[in-house]
């Protein structure tokens, strides 16, 4: 497929010059150790899994998986929306966590798990949601492509 795809097609559709492409493989080729990060924009992408496996496999072709100073570096979203979460926060805890927490910090934690974006979404197109408040951020642009 990589063949097929002509460098004219790969600058207009990623919108960078093949000189750059280029200058970033060398670089990448040079390093003794390379760690890739990604944002949402990757992984909420239509080909979101395909990419990241790619760029997993772009890391184990050089030996950058497994060693300090190299690796694969998911930076998570603004409000931490991608699964477990910085610090092993999780957005639905296991009752014996939140137990804990209760122990621990002397309060009663909501038992009740909420909505994730993309049913908030659907909520709201079926008039489910009363209220909605956005603190800073685009929810809809933010929202994976369903």
């Amino acid at each position: 497929v990589c063949d097929a795809t002509s460098w004219d097609e790969i600058e207009y559709k990623s919108g960078v010059r093949q000189a750059d492409i280029r200058k970033a493989a060398r670089i990448y080729c040079d390093a003794d150790r390379s760690i890739i990060s990604w944002c949402l924009g990757v992984t909420q992408h239509e080909h979101g899994v395909d990419s990241v496996r790619e760029i997993v496999n772009l890391l184990l072709l050089r030996g950058n998986l497994g060693r300090e100073g190299a690796g694969p570096s998911p930076v998570r979203g603004h409000s931490n929306v991608q699964g477990n979460r910085t610090c092993g926060i999780d957005h639905r805890p296991a009752g014996a966590f939140l137990d804990r927490l209760a122990e621990v910090c002397g309060i009663d934690p909501p038992r009740e798990h909420g909505m994730d974006t993309v049913h908030t979404i659907e909520a709201m197109h079926r008039d489910e949601i009363k209220v909605f408040v956005g603190m800073g951020g685009n929810f809809a642009s933010a929202a994976p492509d369903t």
